[in-house]
């Protein structure tokens, strides 16, 4: 369970939101909206344990998350940005990811099935500094189906891929929360209708 309790987070000396409040647990889906600017890239940094500029408390089973190892094990962020290094290849680049999350070695056929189920396989040896913005986002998004992690935290996953690519990502979150899994997701796209319990966070009702 993720706890989060009276949280204040500023930036340049101006309170982006404060008193916020929630708890999640396996099979949930927190939705994060709110306008351009208002604060959601930095709350989904906060519960990433990427910035700890905050006051109040971030709880993964009852424990700090800045020093729960536990937490850095069962969680996957995945910014706006996706984070890739461009001169390694996508399965390259998954498996120096999952190395971050401290994971067992991923077979390559692991991550070309991976890819495949993002139509992306066949660009697997490719350098990522040849893909597209929308084939750099699914190469990103592929290491949620290898990884194992609980918890998905998820900064507009939706951005820059088609009709296709979002059906496919709303495909997957319905079956990694239906095996018991937990996300936090902030977008402008909307989410399909998942038959799990969903929250549904206004950050502009914190600011």
């Amino acid at each position: 369970m993720l706890t989060v309790n009276n949280l204040e987070v500023s930036k340049n000396d101006t309170i982006l939101f404060s008193k916020l409040k929630f708890q999640l647990k396996k099979q949930q889906l927190l939705y994060i909206k709110g306008g351009n600017g208002i604060g959601k890239t930095t709350l989904l940094r906060t519960i990433a344990n990427l910035n700890n500029v905050f006051s109040g408390s971030i709880d993964w089973n009852n424990q700090d998350i800045s020093v729960n190892s536990e937490y850095h094990n069962s969680m996957e962020f995945i910014g706006h940005n996706p984070a890739l290094k461009l001169e390694l290849n996508a399965i390259d680049n998954i498996i120096w990811r999952n190395k971050l999350y401290l994971k067992p070695k991923l077979q390559q056929q692991t991550i070309i099935t991976a890819l495949d189920f993002l139509g992306i396989a066949e660009l697997a040896y490719t350098p990522c500094g040849l893909l597209s913005a929308g084939q750099l986002r699914k190469v990103s998004l592929s290491s949620l189906l290898v990884n194992g992690n609980q918890l998905w935290i998820l900064d507009e996953p939706f951005t820059a891929l088609d009709t296709t690519g979002i059906s496919k990502i709303n495909l997957l979150l319905q079956q990694h929360l239906q095996q018991n899994g937990m996300a936090i997701i902030s977008s402008h796209q909307s989410i399909a209708n998942i038959p799990v319990t969903t929250q549904t966070i206004n950050l502009e009702d914190y600011c």
